[in-house]
């Protein structure tokens, strides 16, 4: 695959979606240990997630300055407002205009 699916290869969906603080405001309470960590080789992507059940974790970046947080690893809302999207040119064109298809609570019937 090349560099345009790089979010959508590591996470196996349409678009990573991810908050980002910096790593001196960041730091684990417990349970650093879990955190298995891969980065693809040759290029700037990187996954983080626990060894017992899978989930997407924190991890401190490669120059060390800011903490990539998948959004869906947080319990509760955190209260932010989105400020921008990264990486627009790998958006697949499928997904440009998902506001005008049916939406459903659940699966469909």
């Amino acid at each position: 695959m090349g560099d345009r699916s790089q979010c959508r290869q590591i996470t196996g969906s349409a678009f990573a979606s991810n908050l980002f603080v910096s790593a001196k405001a960041c730091s684990w309470i417990k349970g650093a240990e879990h955190v298995v960590r891969y980065k693809a080789p040759g290029r700037d992507i990187t996954k983080a997630f626990c060894r017992t059940c899978g989930s997407g974790l924190p991890y401190v970046s490669d120059d060390g300055a800011r903490v990539p947080i998948p959004a869906g690893a947080l319990k509760d809302d955190p209260r932010i407002e989105t400020r921008y999207r990264i990486f627009e040119a790998e958006r697949p064109d499928w997904s440009t205009d998902l506001g005008s298809v049916d939406a459903f609570e659940a699966f469909p019937e």
